[in-house]
């Protein structure tokens, strides 16, 4: 979406890049201001973080030199600013201290640093950490199971995205995944029909390989679903909305998600990329690592595991119901040899 906040019409527009302190912009995603009419070119400006790092475009109608707008709009000040609160590493959040009503309101104030500055964070003291460890230790004789058992339960054949797809089977970023990974959702009685609105075909029946996989899914999204719910609550209380906001979002349907990465001499197990469903995604990694962040200088940052949490970021379900004030940050998962599976 284009954005001026002059009231003189600039048409057609000339898509120009400004290379500034030797990062060049790929994708212009934040609007920060407009060229005033006067200087002879009138242009609106936007600004974008990248894996090649921070950068603008400018929009205008006729060439002019890029001195002068970076002047003009104070972009080499700007550049220095984010620079300097661009994250370095991911927040701990501790789930028990939200819940205390000793220590709530510094941790609610923890959360919110964490979502407006970050989007990324661990969660500690879940209580889930039990069935958490039964998840892992079931994960590999999950992917160990027969290629027909897999097959038998194809994400293809379910109209929901539910299933199991192969590995390499998807891309991002114009590259190859190198993950292979079940999916599965809140358990629905009601199926979709031609009569129903398309968006509700997301919320089908789930396909299990076998009985003991269907348990153990269906008990992981019920104790997940209840720690969303009161998460949610929490991310209401740091914005300072009632506790119920973000509940009538959810949908009828919670997912769960294994991934296994192979080891590989492709660095890409995922690529870099938002998640495009639901507000938040909650990820309980193994020892092996490979998740990464980007950060607003346009750094990759490590978020290696840490035992016995969680890691929460915000999905693009989220950024949009917040306007944008609250960001899904871009992430990938970098694989080698030496990861086995996470």
């Amino acid at each position: 979406m284009i954005r001026q906040d002059s009231s003189e019409v600039l048409h057609p527009f000339e898509y120009q890049d400004v290379k500034i302190n030797n990062l060049r912009v790929k994708l212009a995603d934040v609007f920060v201001g407009t060229v005033p009419a006067a200087t002879g070119a009138p242009a609106a400006v936007y600004a974008s973080w990248t894996a090649q790092g921070f950068s603008f475009r400018v929009l205008r109608r006729s060439p002019s030199d890029n001195e002068e707008f970076k002047n003009i709009l104070g972009l080499d000040k700007l550049l220095s600013t984010i620079m300097a609160t661009s994250f370095s590493e991911i927040p701990v959040i501790d789930f028990a201290r939200l819940r205390s009503p000793e220590n709530k309101p510094l941790a609610l104030q923890q959360l919110k640093d964490a979502l407006f500055k970050v989007g990324f964070l661990y969660l500690i003291n879940t209580g889930l950490e039990s069935v958490l460890d039964e998840g892992h230790r079931a994960a590999p004789e999950l992917f160990n199971l027969p290629a027909e058992s897999k097959e038998k339960c194809s994400m293809i054949n379910s109209p929901s995205f539910l299933g199991y797809t192969a590995l390499g089977a998807e891309t991002t970023a114009s590259q190859t995944d190198l993950r292979e990974q079940f999916d599965f959702g809140t358990p629905v009685t009601n199926h979709w029909t031609d009569n129903d609105p398309l968006w509700q075909r997301l919320e089908g029946p789930s396909q299990y390989p076998d009985a003991k996989t269907e348990d153990l899914a269906n008990r992981l999204i019920y104790q997940m679903s209840g720690l969303a719910a009161t998460f949610l609550e929490a991310v209401a209380e740091c914005l300072e909305l009632p506790k119920d906001t973000f509940a009538p979002f959810r949908g009828h349907m919670d997912r769960l998600k294994f991934i296994k990465y192979p080891p590989s001499r492709s660095s890409q197990g995922v690529g870099p990329h938002k998640d495009s469903t639901g507000l938040f995604t909650f990820l309980s990694q193994d020892s092996v690592g490979g998740l990464q962040v980007l950060n607003r200088a346009g750094q990759w940052i490590d978020a290696p595991p840490v035992p016995e949490s969680l890691v929460v970021n915000i999905a693009q379900g989220f950024e949009a119901i917040t306007g944008g004030r609250c960001h899904a940050t871009t992430h990938r998962v970098v694989v080698s040899l030496a990861h086995l599976e996470t």
